[in-house]
């Protein structure tokens, strides 16, 4: 009775392997994973906000609804922020992106697909006094090295991809003191500082429009380039 009982269990392990490898030809012919192009809207202070995707058109016809109507073969859906492409065909073509919040607020951003697999980062809102202001000061001051040579901090908003977001250099003095002024837009930022042709070190900071910044120290010690 044991022998029959391998016998049974013997069959079956060669059955389950014969079905597997059968499989395996089909596996291989599965399509490629479609294009992704993933768009996260984030808030003035760097939260993500539940943005979703509820247009797709190209730039040259903004009529057409490209998750209502395939073109050219390319079938586009959403789910969420992020924009599902059937083909790499969409490589190279101009879109126009409304995106639209739970409450009904709606962000529209317009590019061209550069690459089957992108992310480009728009912020929504702004942090602000509420006073007019023509630029945002900020100030520091970095320390733990010497400070002589071609040293340098830069300013970027975290996130977005609004045509009007611009970097911003800032000047070190040699005792480490630095400044910049930056647009009038008040999201957070990061802060490069760097020396030469190298960054050294990168930070994040919240800017608020009608408010002076001040970073405070920023310790360098254990980083200083050669």
């Amino acid at each position: 009775m044991t022998h029959k009982v391998f016998q049974i269990s013997g069959l079956r392990i060669v059955a389950l392997v014969l079905l597997f490898m059968g499989a395996l030809p089909l596996r291989a012919q599965e399509p490629a994973p479609p294009c992704i192009l993933e768009i996260p809207v984030y808030g003035p202070l760097g939260d993500r906000l539940p943005f979703h995707v509820k247009r797709v058109s190209p730039v040259q016809n903004k009529s057409l609804n490209l998750l209502a109507v395939p073109r050219d073969g390319v079938k586009t859906t959403s789910s969420g922020d992020r924009i599902l492409f059937s083909s790499g065909k969409i490589v190279g073509r101009a879109l126009e992106v409304t995106l639209e919040s739970s409450k009904g607020t709606s962000i529209k951003t317009n590019f061209i697909v550069t690459s089957c697999r992108l992310r480009r980062s728009l912020f929504f809102g702004q942090s602000g006094t509420g006073v007019d202001a023509s630029g945002i000061a900020v100030t520091g001051h970095l320390s733990g090295c010497k400070f002589d040579g071609d040293w340098w901090v830069r300013a970027a908003p975290a996130f977005g991809g609004h045509d009007r977001v611009h970097v911003i250099d800032g000047y070190v003095q040699s005792d480490g003191s630095f400044w910049l002024v930056l647009g009038d837009y008040g999201v957070r930022h990061h802060l490069i500082v760097g020396k030469g042709k190298d960054p050294i070190k990168v930070m994040g900071f919240d800017v608020t429009a009608g408010k002076k910044t001040d970073v405070g120290a920023v310790d360098l010690t254990h980083l200083c380039p050669n």
